[in-house]
Parts: C-alpha cells; structure tokens; sequence
C-alpha cells in the first residue's frame, strides 16, 4: 500500500463516519446545540466531525458516547468473501456451543 492510497482511505473513512453520525443526531432529534451541551464539544467541532474533518479522538469519542450508541456502529465495515464470511460464523458458532 502507498501514503496515496492510505490517505483516500482515511478520508473516506471519516466522511463515512461523519455521516453516520449526523444521521444519527438527526435521528435522535437533537440539534447540534443539544449534542454541544451533551457532549461538550462545539457545535462547530461537531458541524467539523459530519463533514467528515479530522478531529482530536477525545472530542471524536465525547460526540460518539453522548449519542449513546455503540462505538463501531460509526465504521465503515470492510466486504468479505462468502466463504471468509461462513468461516467467521462457524467460528461464533462453535464458541457459542463451547460455552
């Protein structure tokens, strides 16, 4: 992998999250003044984060607990394989039945 390629990544990645947290804001009915005073991070920090800007990861981690949701509903899911995708469930599957 090369910096180019790590970089639109990165930069996909945080457009993605910023998405998703604005709709999950938008979902709770909450203004970006109401997740200010929740999360104490800036309304202008926030507007930052759903454009998908980098943030300081305290601030980023303040938005995500305020909402009060779990932490990795927010990242991108990478596409597995069919098989690679069985093998993972299987593997739950005999944990499970181990327990």
């Amino acid at each position: 992998m090369n910096k180019d390629y790590i970089d639109c990544k990165i930069e996909s990645t945080l457009h993605t999250i910023g998405a998703r947290i604005s709709a999950e804001r938008n979902h709770q009915n909450l203004t970006r003044d109401d997740l200010e005073e929740l999360s104490g991070v800036s309304s202008d920090t926030i507007k930052r984060i759903e454009a998908g800007y980098i943030v300081k990861v305290d601030k980023f981690l303040r938005v995500i607990f305020a909402l009060d949701v779990p932490v990795d509903m927010f990242f991108p899911c990478e596409v597995t394989s069919k098989e690679d995708m069985a093998k993972r469930i299987k593997r739950m599957i005999d944990e499970l039945v181990e327990q």
